[in-house]
């Protein structure tokens, strides 16, 4: 049973990169650091950014989590895949990069197809569920009805 008070994380996903959903992943990050010195049972006793500080992991820790826009698909991997937050970061930092290293740079004759953008993001997605579910399956953690964790996926664009 939870403790008294309903527990909600909330990410704003500001497509600003350097400040928004990226901080908000640093400021997360070092509170689960927090909570797992405070309380253990909350991590999972494996983390890849650093293997001497342990963190705790979000699903954990809160009722819900809620994101819009690059904070939805973060909600989701935090929330639904279960991942750690150094995890998310490492996995956001990736597909950010690989999408923006596929738009065409300035000067380039090149130009941009929002359909190729679509079906690149669909398959870094699909890898990334892939990649974070080996050992479970993946129609149950996403489509469970009694998760350890709610998430709300908000897309505006």
């Amino acid at each position: 049973m939870r403790e008294r008070g309903l527990k909600v994380l909330t990410i704003d996903g500001e497509a600003d990169i350097r400040v928004g959903v990226l901080s908000c992943l640093f400021v997360l990050l070092d509170m689960m650091r927090r909570a797992a010195q405070d309380r253990p049972e909350l991590t999972s006793g494996e983390t890849k950014m650093d293997l001497s500080i342990p963190e705790a992991l979000p699903y954990k820790c809160f009722d819900l989590i809620v994101g819009s826009g690059d904070g939805g698909w973060i909600a989701i991997m935090l929330g639904r895949l279960q991942m750690s937050t150094s995890q998310v970061i490492e996995t956001y930092l990736y597909i950010r990069s690989s999408i923006h290293n596929s738009y065409p740079h300035r000067g380039s004759t090149s130009q941009w197809n929002p359909e190729l953008q679509a079906t690149f993001f669909n398959h870094l997605v699909k890898m990334t569920i892939m990649n974070n579910t080996q050992s479970r399956k993946s129609d149950e953690m996403l489509l469970t009805l009694d998760p350890a964790c709610y998430v709300v996926a908000l897309a505006m664009y």
